[in-house]
């Protein structure tokens, strides 16, 4: 199954085959090759033809800017792209898939152009390329840890002069002086009382007793 035209038309099912299975990237590789495969059968005609319906599905395609699949097979970056779905896409396992029909297994996720990375080629910059642009990682960037802020020391109150602690001790109030405590009140003896009721009205009788006597008593007679 390494007959050109035998390959041209067995990518050309296929590419059908994954038109109805939704497989668009399966499609447009399929398409490639049967452009390719039209090349080395020396039908310039049908690669032109398979160009355009790959076209048809996918505008942007890496062919897109080529005024034929001949003038495309001559970049240098086309040719890297189709020899690396020609190892992609080898022809016992083409063989397998065409005839195990709808069972046959699902081949691995090749290279597709509309995610690829452009490059340039002898007309310009292409829509694509064959190998995609790995995604950048951002290295970690190691933040310094914050450094400690420095402590200010504290500055101590200046003493004052011995003078001056001598004035503030002068003018400072003084406390007022505590009231002395009273003395404590004997009890009342009644027995004393009475004694002293007694004397004050024996010396009350006698001095009026010695008046009588000095005053009234000699007018008497």
């Amino acid at each position: 199954m390494r007959n050109p035209e035998t390959m041209l038309r067995v990518y050309e099912e296929l590419a059908d085959r994954f038109v109805a299975q939704n497989e668009p990237r399966f499609r447009d590789h399929c398409l490639v090759l049967a452009a390719d495969a039209a090349l080395a059968a020396d039908r310039p005609q049908d690669a032109e033809r398979v160009r355009q319906q790959l076209l048809q599905h996918n505008p942007h395609h890496l062919l897109r800017p080529f005024a034929s699949m001949s003038e495309a097979m001559q970049a240098p970056d086309v040719q890297e792209y189709v020899a690396d779905l020609r190892r992609q896409w080898p022809p016992e396992f083409v063989q397998k898939l065409y005839l195990g029909g709808r069972d046959a297994p699902m081949p691995a996720e090749p290279v597709t152009a509309e995610h690829a990375t452009p490059l340039r080629t002898e007309r310009g910059t292409k829509d694509a390329t064959l190998t995609p642009a790995p995604p950048v990682q951002a290295k970690p960037v190691d933040t310094p840890a914050p450094r400690p802020m420095p402590r200010r020391p504290v500055a101590a109150a200046p003493m004052p002069a011995p003078a001056a602690r001598a004035r503030a001790v002068e003018s400072a109030p003084r406390p007022a002086p505590a009231a002395p405590a009273a003395s404590p009140v004997p009890p009342v003896n009644p027995a004393g009382v009475w004694m002293a009721t007694m004397l004050l009205l024996l010396g009350i009788a006698g001095g009026i007793g010695l008046i009588f006597v000095a005053f009234i008593w000699p007018l008497l007679d």
